[in-house]
């Protein structure tokens, strides 16, 4: 049986079980046992008699790229079957906390680590209300409940969106709403994040590859991150050789604190550098990086944008050969007779010469 006749089949037995087919992905509304003639290859069906249980989604095939598995309001979630072998999802996966105001979505394809790159052995991960928090930097409020995020340790590439909802009302007097700014507790202290607000739909959003404790802040003192003067040199080069990627990045806020600058490459992070900077302090920043093919890449940094090019590299010229010798020189007869005439004439001269004085 081929592919499609297989595919066919798996989708006529699970319109049996009254399970939606129109989709590559389905989700189980309740606990059903289906019936396959064969173990579907490319899905997570295991046998050829699959139970399912409720909120846990499976397939036929490869899932289609569009395929969303949302978790609302649940908190937590097991990973383990949107995973693949190497700790990549492979669906959208979305997680939304218990009280519904904090949203990490997990696009296709992210790899889902450890902090030494193996796949995380407790794949349980989840979003829960810290009733102790640490306590907010001076001259700020935090807006809101402080999220835990764990497993602890727990790395994401790329990185994962988080949507935090706020309520305007707890905003403090005098702090305009575009000023609130994500953060996350390393332990010691707050450091902000780069978020973007939408005052429309009160939410908060940045992009995180790690998991940690993160929450709103507002103040009238509070630090804020901009980027500028961004260069990229050589603007193009040969496959191997290296490109230098610089920025300019400023503390316009009243608070010191710390800022991790993200280098992007083709919408991956391949590089990041923490900076420390006082209020009014500003500090470049620069990356190395080689691509050994040749191609256009764009580069992000900042919220800023710009591309570089890689040639083939030029082909290695043959050696020179080596330098002709100089003609060598002929034989100069003439010389050599008129000496050795010379030679004959000057000895016949002190022979004459001899017999006179005898």
């Amino acid at each position: 049986m081929n592919f499609c006749e297989l595919q066919k089949n798996c989708l006529k037995r699970l319109k049996q079980a009254q399970i939606p087919t129109e989709a590559a992905a389905y989700n189980v509304e309740t606990d059903t046992t289906v019936q396959f003639d064969s173990a579907p290859t490319g899905s997570n069906n295991t046998g050829i008699t699959n139970t399912f249980t409720y909120g846990e989604p499976f397939w036929v095939g490869t899932p289609a790229p569009s395929a969303v598995v949302t978790i609302p309001g649940v908190g937590s979630i097991d990973l383990g079957p949107y995973l693949d072998d190497q700790g990549g999802t492979t669906v959208e996966v979305i997680l939304t906390s218990d009280d519904g105001l904090v949203t990490a979505i997990f696009p296709l394809g992210t790899q889902v680590l450890d902090a030494e790159g193996n796949v995380l052995d407790d794949l349980i991960i989840w979003i829960i209300i810290l009733h102790t928090p640490p306590p907010a930097p001076e001259d700020c409020n935090v807006i809101g409940p402080v999220y835990d995020f764990g497993p602890d340790g727990a790395t994401f590439e790329p990185g994962i969106t988080m949507i935090f909802t706020y309520d305007p009302a707890d905003i403090p007097d005098g702090v305009n709403e575009e000023d609130l700014i994500l953060a996350y507790w390393d332990g010691d202290n707050w450091n902000f994040l780069p978020t973007t607000v939408d005052a429309v739909a009160h939410t908060v959003t940045t992009e995180v590859s790690y998991f940690t404790s993160f929450a709103i802040l507002a103040g009238i003192g509070v630090a804020a991150f901009t980027a500028s003067d961004l260069s990229i040199t050589p603007a193009e080069v040969e496959s191997g050789e290296e490109v230098t990627i610089s920025v300019l990045v400023a503390n316009t806020g009243e608070l010191a604190s710390s800022y991790e600058v993200a280098l992007n490459i083709d919408g991956v992070v391949v590089a990041s550098e923490e900076v420390a900077l006082a209020a009014g302090a500003s500090e470049g920043v620069s990356f190395t990086t080689a691509k050994d093919v040749a191609g256009t890449y764009e580069v992000t940094v900042g919220g800023l944008s710009g591309t570089f090019v890689v040639k083939e590299a030029a082909p290695t010229p043959p050696p020179s050969p080596p330098p002709a010798p100089p003609p060598a020189k002929g034989t100069n007869w003439w010389l050599i007779g008129g000496i050795i005439a010379g030679c004959i004439i000057i000895g016949m001269l002190i022979l004459l010469v001899a017999r006179r004085r005898y």
